[in-house]
């Protein structure tokens, strides 16, 4: 069995004898003497005497065997060749996190300048609230260029392309030949393109959709290919470590991912929201500002032409 370095691989035992899976395993072995993966269970019976487990390919170039146990270090009732045949390619499906300026606000920072300027302790749960329920409007405002990610390497596995977290929208996906997929609407794609025979598997794809966040092609594509996804992300945050996560504000420590110069709007408009549910007339003056810094952050993120939204929504056009 050939595979590709750290990849799941599925081995398979036929002994003939049925109502072992709850008895036996397997190991594999580097043919020195070493043991690279320690005796694995369960095992699942797929058919009478057939004997199933999904495994992680060592990560490291070589020949291996496959041996399957009665029991750790008992009979061997099974060997298999299993050969890894490349190094380990650098991890792909997500790109690397952006620098993370100094001189933003943090999450916590956030909640005390609401807390202790306008509503107190007691409100600490609510004004968390209203500060994601802003945060979540700057991301939607616009496709700033922090949501936008460019080219990054995704892998193929189990006839599909791995999605990198964070995924929100397909930009355009390329192959490792430079090129370019077809987009094909989702329902024209579910009726004209045919559901290919088990088993059957191609390094070659003309066009993609995207269902339900999953990039679906029109090949059953093999294990460990490469392409270049083009997308837009959902909201993320940076983490205290400055590595970004998927998600809105959570952590003390998490700030957001825009520059660091705009990161107090989230205050203004999260005390504009409390203060309208308290039916506090001076809303209006803090709204007024969140507004203000908002079209500051877009006439400084943004080229003048793409001021907004360049998509449409569901309304016709004609």
């Amino acid at each position: 069995m050939n595979v590709q370095p750290a990849t799941q691989f599925e081995a398979v035992l036929d002994n003939g004898t049925t109502g072992l899976a709850s008895s036996i395993g397997v190991e594999v072995n580097d043919n020195l003497g070493g043991i690279t993966i320690g005796y694995v269970t369960p095992v699942f019976e797929i058919a009478p005497g057939v004997y199933s487990v999904v495994l992680l390919a060592p990560s490291t170039a070589g020949q291996y065997s496959i041996v399957w146990r009665s029991g750790p270090g008992g009979e061997v009732l099974g060997v298999d060749d299993l050969v890894v045949t490349q190094e380990a390619p650098p991890p792909v499906g997500t790109p690397p996190a952006p620098f993370r300026p100094t001189g933003g606000m943090t999450y916590k920072q956030l909640q005390d300048e609401c807390v202790l300027y306008r509503f107190g302790e007691g409100r600490r749960n609510s004004v968390k609230a209203w500060l994601n329920r802003r945060m979540q409007a700057v991301w939607g405002e616009s496709e700033w260029p922090f949501k936008r990610i460019n080219r990054a390497p995704v892998t193929t596995f189990n006839g599909k392309i791995v999605m990198p977290t964070g995924f929100r929208r397909a930009i355009s996906v390329e192959d490792a030949n430079g090129g370019i997929l077809s987009f094909r609407d989702p329902e024209l794609f579910r009726t004209d393109v045919p559901i290919n025979s088990e088993g059957s598997t191609s390094d070659i794809s003309s066009e993609y959709t995207v269902w339900g966040g999953q990039i679906l092609t029109d090949a059953i594509l093999g294990d460990g290919l490469t392409f270049y996804l083009s997308y837009l992300r959902r909201v993320c945050v940076f983490d205290a470590d400055g590595v970004i996560r998927e998600g809105l504000l959570t952590l003390d420590g998490d700030s957001p991912l825009w520059d660091p110069e705009f990161h107090y709007m989230l205050v203004l408009g999260a005390t504009a929201t409390g203060l309208k549910l308290e039916n506090d007339f001076t809303w209006q003056a803090l709204e007024d500002e969140f507004q203000q810094v908002l079209t500051e952050m877009k006439d400084d993120l943004l080229p003048p032409d793409t001021v907004g939204t360049t998509q449409y929504g569901a309304d016709d056009l004609f």
